[in-house]
């Protein structure tokens, strides 16, 4: 989790899921990013995963496109040239990508640039600046996609962050 939130820890007023597993999970492997996404991923999906056994062995390039997506977070990668430098045709980046990480890389990239916008927010940046720095093209298009991850629009969770 802190290679994808810069180093900073995420702050949350309230859980909002309940799943001690997940948490000792997350606890005992704070910086295996992969690890935690699969497992957040199959708690989502409602299957169960073994934590004990370690992180599943997966393909390098994946863990080398998933720092690619995480190192420039001010616009959507392009997939086919990111699929270039993994030496892979952007057709197979996208199903080795799902297949290991459980979501295309353009929507992993997208949750992790709506949260480092959240990070802004919370700093207090303006939403506008807040929607061109994480790449979206104007702040209705960020507001749309916040909206839809967070089931609360940017000003209000800025409203909120402080309560």
């Amino acid at each position: 989790m802190v290679a994808l939130t810069g180093g900073e820890a995420i702050e949350f007023g309230r859980p909002f899921v309940v799943a001690p597993a997940l948490r000792r999970h997350i606890l005992s492997r704070p910086d295996d990013l992969d690890s935690i996404v699969v497992a957040m991923l199959g708690l989502a999906a409602g299957t169960k995963r073994p934590t004990g056994s370690g992180p599943e062995p997966g393909d390098p390039r994946i863990t080398r496109v998933m720092e690619r997506l995480r190192g420039d977070l001010s616009r959507a990668a392009d997939l086919t040239a990111v699929a270039t430098e993994a030496g892979l045709s952007r057709e197979q980046l996208i199903r080795s990508f799902t297949r290991q990480v459980g979501c295309s890389p353009y929507a992993w990239q997208l949750q992790a640039r709506l949260a480092h916008g959240r990070r802004l927010l919370v700093r207090g940046e303006p939403i506008a600046a807040t929607a061109a720095a994480v790449g979206f093209a104007d702040q209705a298009h960020f507001h749309k996609h916040f909206r839809a991850a967070y089931a609360m629009t940017p000003g209000a969770f800025q409203n909120n962050v402080n309560i």
